[in-house]
């Protein structure tokens, strides 16, 4: 889809060019989250979302206390 749409710009190389010059900007793999553990009481775990997009976004919070 990428070299359609560059290739639409003007672009007049190929699809192995295009895999050499972004090659440097794929990401890493991230490192894994350490876990650990606390006593009951002692944590809150907490996520945020969005339940509704648009003009008028509806946010929500979700707390949990381990």
């Amino acid at each position: 889809m990428l070299l359609r749409e560059l290739q639409e710009a003007g672009y007049e190389g190929g699809i192995s060019q295009l895999k050499a010059f972004l090659a440097p900007c794929k990401r890493a793999e991230p490192e894994p989250a350490v876990g650990f553990e606390k006593p009951p009481g002692k944590q809150t775990q907490a996520d945020l979302t969005v339940i509704r997009r648009g003009r008028a976004p509806l946010l929500a919070l979700a707390a949990t206390r381990g």
